[in-house]
């Protein structure tokens, strides 16, 4: 015997267990939805999570020129010299990605022992060690200073100790002449202005 479907005020298979809550498209325009309409797993724990970061959002607070960087990679050729040097400011604003080219040079005597590492579009580190002293110098491409770091062993005469005495400038890598900031115009620069700090733009008479 067959059994028939009675017709009715009844809801249809199609939207059976479904509510007009259910049925209703959210306006919340922290719900991403995927290609079939769908949620995915990924977007709703990014999207509704209050602990999600944005890493470019993040990357830009720690270089504002970093939308340039990403405009210019665009116009060179990867893996030439100029892509490099501009993917190491890209990486480094982020934080994370290898630093390509990156040089490491070390030349050492009886007396002292020096150390470049040369990073191209960042930075290049000279570090000078003697047996109670220590000088760093780091010429920060990017932000266009030279940070000078200065360490003497203390009354132990042992580095690496509590009593070790540190001194720390910081200057412009080209200060302000009538040349403007050219290389040219450095020259012009004495040394005690050099050495000044960051205000150090007066040239000679």
């Amino acid at each position: 015997m067959a059994f028939k479907l009675k017709s009715g005020n009844k809801p249809s298979f199609k939207n059976m267990g479904s509510s007009p809550n259910s049925m209703r498209m959210t306006q919340d325009p922290r719900v991403n939805m995927g290609d079939r309409g769908m949620m995915t797993g990924n977007m709703k724990d990014k999207t509704m999570s209050t602990n999600y970061k944005d890493p470019y959002a993040d990357a830009l607070k720690n270089d504002p020129k970093l939308p340039e960087y990403i405009k210019k990679r665009k116009t060179l050729e990867k893996g030439s010299a100029e892509w490099n040097a501009n993917q190491n400011k890209i990486n480094k604003a982020y934080g994370k990605g290898p630093m390509r080219d990156q040089k490491v040079e070390t030349k050492e005597n009886d007396r002292k022992t020096v150390t470049v590492t040369d990073t191209p579009g960042v930075s290049t580190v000279t570090e000078k060690k003697k047996d109670n002293k220590e000088k760093k110098t780091t010429v920060d491409h990017i932000e266009g200073t030279v940070t000078t770091e200065k360490t003497k062993a203390g009354p132990d005469k042992q580095m690496g100790t509590d009593d070790d005495k540190k001194k720390t400038k910081k200057r412009k890598k080209f200060a302000e002449t009538k040349f403007g900031k050219s290389k040219v115009g450095q020259v012009f620069v004495s040394k005690k202005n050099k050495k000044g700090g960051m205000n150090s733009t007066q040239p000679n008479a």
